[in-house]
């Protein structure tokens, strides 16, 4: 579909200088070439977008996986920090919750994002 698209424009792009080429003041089916060429204008300005918005997608890929570097840093500081805590430490419901999920997402696990309660 997408290849048939983009020949579309092509071919009609190809049209529009023959046409001004050889007969560029006759109208056919109701048109001059400059409205042809007009009527491709909202095909193009897609293509354009569309290639903006991939851009754009690319770029925030990239950021995600920065961001989730950086979060996966934090998150084995903290992991480990409570590991190494007196009042809490590896022995601690909270560590083995925190090494159980881990866990369960390193297997592949969907592992559901449990909603805390503030007061």
């Amino acid at each position: 579909m997408a290849r048939e698209s983009k020949d579309l424009l092509m071919r009609v792009e190809r049209e529009a200088q023959a046409w001004e080429r050889r007969r560029p003041e006759k109208k056919f089916s109701g048109l001059t070439v400059t409205q042809f060429k007009e009527a491709a204008q909202a095909s193009r300005q897609a293509r354009q977008d569309i290639k903006e918005l991939e851009a754009s997608l690319q770029g925030a890929k990239k950021r995600q996986k920065l961001a989730d570097a950086q979060l996966a840093d934090v998150e084995r500081r903290v992991v480990l920090s409570v590991r190494g805590d007196e009042e809490d430490g590896e022995d601690s419901v909270l560590f083995g919750e925190m090494v159980f999920m881990l866990w369960l997402l390193i297997k592949g696990a969907n592992v559901p994002v449990l909603a805390t309660a503030t007061s």
